[in-house]
């Protein structure tokens, strides 16, 4: 415990590594803070097993932290990319192994043909991977239309986000930024053979691929599939008028305490919840996609004495989907909701047409059927 202690405080007491680069003297500094500290505190020394580990630890800890540090590139230090494509063949595995190490990001333009973005970005991944350090290499048909490049190999030297120098036909940078230091610029030309690009353009592709869909078939499976997904309570046709009430108390499974810790409700306690908020509104419970519920509905909802009236519907239309749903609203007048299973449960539905109310300190169930005028 103490080491990790102290390795945080040896980090907090070590200068600004912001220009620090060699991470082995960062280690050592580190070291001799860790000497001081041990002798200033009365710790034990660390056993020679253990100073090493310590060592490699700070060492491990004064990359990390030099890396984190390490001075941001500036904006007009120039950028060198290297265009590639897979009709090079064996060349392009060359112009990863010029590339690794070097300032030089490798660019495609897409995938091969008929393959997925996911898969050539992994292909990528293990090509770089297979060189040490990796080169950079990315899928970037944007910068391809922003420099105009149509054959490969092409090198582009960008300053500020501006084209400043290219060359064709070679796969080292060499070449063109002597010519770039020595005060040429533009298009510098070709210097070797280069290729047709094979890969197709991917955003030519993806928007080809977009003008292709039919969005307004996508957005109408999405929002069937949505209304297949709808989860609704089958309840039976009331036959008989029935009015049943019940206690809605429940039992508090478990102490409820308050931020200060004070303890509202006791484990066991029964609460009746009409106690604590009264019900002050009339519950029509219904299926909706039939009509005679439909206008008993809207009767029953026009009786409710000022009460605020919530609909619930026991079935849906899912073919007419949301279109049918909002006519079913604008028939009824009013806003429609789904009865979720779980109220069907607290409040004991059996059959529909039903009201729910308060009444008192209970809650009462009125089944009403559809006859009934």
């Amino acid at each position: 415990m103490w080491r990790s202690a102290l390795l945080v405080t040896v980090i907090l007491t070590l200068p600004d590594p912001a220009a620090a680069t060699d991470f082995d003297a960062i280690a050592r500094d580190l070291a001799q803070h860790r000497d001081r500290l041990v002798g200033e505190r009365g710790l034990a020394p660390l056993s020679t097993q253990d100073g090493a580990r310590f060592l490699d630890q700070v060492r491990d800890i004064a990359r990390q932290t030099g890396e984190r540090h390490a001075p941001t590139p500036r904006r007009d230090q120039p950028k060198t990319y290297l265009f590639l494509s897979a009709a090079l063949g064996p060349a392009v595995d060359e112009a990863f192994a010029l590339a690794a190490g070097r300032e030089v990001e490798i660019v495609f333009r897409g995938p091969m043909d008929g393959e997925s973005l996911g898969s050539a970005i992994r292909r990528l991944g293990q090509q770089a991977a297979r060189f040490d350090p990796p080169p950079k290499a990315m899928i970037n048909p944007t910068l391809f239309q922003k420099h105009g490049v149509d054959v490969v190999p092409t090198l582009v030297i960008e300053r500020a986000g501006s084209e400043v120098a290219r060359m064709r036909g070679t796969l080292t940078p060499d070449t063109l930024l002597s010519k770039l230091d020595a005060g040429e610029s533009g298009d510098l030309g070709a210097v070797g053979p280069v290729v047709a690009i094979v890969e197709p353009d991917l955003i030519a592709t993806m928007q080809a691929r977009a003008a292709a869909l039919d969005f307004d078939a996508i957005k109408a499976g999405a929002l069937k599939r949505q209304w297949d997904r709808v989860t609704t309570v089958d309840l039976p046709l009331a036959t008989v008028a029935r009015r049943r009430s019940f206690d809605p108390s429940v039992r508090v499974s478990r102490d409820i305490t308050l931020v200060d810790g004070a303890v509202l409700r006791h484990e066991g306690e029964v609460v009746n919840p009409l106690d604590v908020m009264p019900f002050r509104q009339r519950l029509v419970v219904f299926d909706a996609t039939d009509p005679r519920q439909m206008a008993l509905a809207r009767r029953l909802g026009g009786e409710a004495g000022g009460k605020r009236v919530t609909y619930l519907t026991t079935a849906v239309d899912r073919e007419s989907g949301w279109d049918g749903f909002n006519r079913l609203q604008s028939t009824l007048g009013a806003a429609l909701y789904i009865l979720p299973p779980a109220m069907e449960r607290r409040f004991r539905l059996e059959a529909v047409p039903a009201v729910v109310e308060a009444e008192g300190r209970a809650m009462v169930v009125t089944e009403i059927p559809v006859q009934e005028k």
